[in-house]
């Protein structure tokens, strides 16, 4: 007895966590936890269905409103080196929406959860937008400013630095986002590191004297 109340627990809690989830199969979930409800005991299943209705339809508006934004994107096309093409205009134009709307707490989800969501989205972002630097550095910039993730946002910064070594513009927000936490070490390791070679160094060393204590090289 006490086995199968533990097991009809669990597999009603999946079916409510899956269908607060806005995603693909969402509206043949609900169908299928509706009739594992009424299957157990229909005056129940009433109530419990009135309960979880309104958060499934939110769900389901989400991932709707979500699927229309992602129509254009085109996933497959290979990360390259911005050219300012109307196509590759386009894809930032359309990537940038979904940010927008990943951002807005449809749901009114745990802010955890939502930025989770945006963040895989940013990730998602990336794998077309790689050579896009105001892309990492707004991924970075989430991060610290939702929530306080330093972590977070330095491993954006750095991997934007992998995939763009000669971006002056991330190479600049990251050093004053390191000087901005007062890691001043940090950030003349992240300068002798990343503005290592040529051109770069040299306007490291004009532009950043006053936001990086220097002395201690």
């Amino acid at each position: 007895k006490q086995w199968y109340q533990r097991r009809v627990r669990a597999i009603r809690k999946i079916y409510q966590r899956a269908i607060e989830n806005p995603m693909h199969g969402i509206e043949a979930i609900w169908r299928e936890y509706d009739a594992y409800e009424n299957g157990l005991n229909k005056l129940l299943a009433t109530e419990l269905i009135k309960t979880h209705a309104p958060r499934y339809t939110k769900a389901r508006a989400v991932y709707r409103d979500r699927k229309a934004l992602m129509e254009g994107i085109l996933r497959a096309l290979p990360p390259r080196p911005a050219h300012g093409s109307e196509k590759e205009e386009q894809q930032v134009f359309f990537w940038r929406k979904l940010l927008n709307f990943e951002k807005i707490n449809h749901q009114g989800i745990d802010v955890s959860i939502l930025r989770a969501r945006v963040t895989l989205t940013y990730n998602e972002c990336l794998l077309n937008l790689y050579r896009y630097p105001d892309i990492w550095y707004e991924a970075a910039m989430y991060q610290y400013e939702h929530g306080g993730n330093v972590e977070g946002a330095i491993q954006f910064f750095e991997r934007g630095l992998v995939a763009l070594p000669d971006s002056l513009l991330l190479f600049f927000a990251y050093a004053d986002f390191l000087e901005l936490l007062k890691k001043n070490s940090e950030a003349r390791y992240a300068i002798k590191f990343w503005g290592g070679n040529g051109v770069l160094f040299l306007f490291l060393f004009f532009l950043c004297l006053q936001s990086v204590d220097i002395k201690k090289w």
